[in-house]
């Protein structure tokens, strides 16, 4: 069975196209803490001021979504956008979210750009760990992960 055809845009995933460092966490932590050093905090802004990495847990930046959805949401699968058909099975779990660099929310919002805590009941798998850094200039053209559901797929006969 191929799953290559998926119609990405009809079903709730994430795209992932780079990692966090710590360096680069640091950076995000001084600019959402600007953008609300006036506003009230609520539980999610404290939860990601005091975030330290876990070996189960990573910071990854999602592309534009095309479909918005609340958090928490769990992913059972994972996979290579070029190589869609090599499916690695997960148990994961995004508490929230960060939109545009700019706030603590517990929603994917469509059309936007998201900074995203992953929490992995195991480890944090390799395929993840194999994403550039943000301010990297080794960049892999072209790798990209996505996380979903497995339930949300259509399969399609085919070679």
């Amino acid at each position: 069975m191929q799953y290559t055809s998926v119609k990405w845009n009809e079903i709730r995933h994430l795209r992932f196209t780079h990692l966090l460092s710590d360096a680069t966490l640091a950076l995000l932590k001084e600019q959402v803490y600007r953008t609300l050093r006036d506003q009230e905090k609520d539980i999610l802004f404290e939860q990601f001021m005091k975030w330290q990495r876990k070996d189960n847990e990573i910071m990854l930046h999602a592309d534009y979504s095309s479909i918005g959805f609340d958090l928490p949401v769990n992913f059972d699968s994972i996979t290579q956008v070029a190589l869609s058909n090599n499916r690695t099975d997960v148990k994961v779990v995004i508490p929230y979210s960060i939109l545009n660099g700019w706030a603590t929310i517990n929603k994917i919002a469509m059309g936007h750009k998201h900074v995203c805590l992953l929490q992995f009941d195991d480890e944090v798998p390799p395929i993840i760990k194999d994403l550039p850094e943000v301010n990297s200039k080794n960049r892999r053209a072209g790798y990209e992960i996505v996380l979903y559901n497995m339930a949300d797929i259509t399969f399609q006969n085919g070679g």
